[in-house]
C-alpha cells in the first residue's frame, strides 16, 4: 500500500510540475504607452485578445516589470546597396531609446503577480 501511495504521489508531482514552478513565459506585442526605468515599469497596449465594442477594437493595457537584467534590442530592415530590402538586423539598444508610440514585442516570464520582461524588442518601421 505504501508503494502505491509513493508512485501516485510521484506521478501527481511530475504532472503538476510546470504549473507549480510559476515560470510561465509569454510574449506581448503592442505600442508603448509609457516607460519608467527608475520605477522599473513598461506599459504596452496590445490588440489582443481580440475584442470590439461598438465597432471599435479594444486595446489591452499591459503593465510589465523591467529590471537591470532586461535586455533591450532594436530591429530594422536592412537595405542593400542595390536598394533591395533584405532581412531584419538586430542590435542592442538602451532602455532610454524607447518612447511612447514605439512598437515592441516583450518577452516575459511570471515573477510574482506581474510579468517581468527578460527581453524587449523595438521594431523600427519604415515610414515612406
Amino acid at each position: 500500500m505504501e508503494g502505491i501511495a509513493s508512485v501516485l504521489l510521484f506521478t501527481l508531482s511530475v504532472a503538476a510540475g510546470p504549473a507549480v514552478t510559476g515560470t510561465e513565459a509569454r510574449s506581448y506585442s503592442g505600442t508603448v504607452v509609457a516607460v519608467d526605468g527608475r520605477a522599473g515599469v513598461l506599459v504596452v497596449e496590445e490588440v489582443g485578445p481580440w475584442r470590439t465594442r461598438s465597432g471599435a477594437t479594444e486595446l489591452t493595457r499591459r503593465t510589465i516589470r523591467i529590471t537591470q537584467e532586461t535586455a533591450f534590442e532594436g530591429t530594422h530592415r536592412k537595405t542593400l546597396a542595390t536598394g533591395e530590402i533584405a532581412g531584419f538586423v538586430s542590435e542592442p539598444i538602451s532602455r532610454e531609446t524607447l518612447k511612447p508610440g514605439d512598437f515592441v514585442t516583450v518577452r516575459t516570464h511570471a515573477r510574482g503577480e506581474r510579468a517581468t520582461a527578460w527581453k524587449v524588442i523595438l521594431t523600427s518601421v519604415s515610414r515612406g
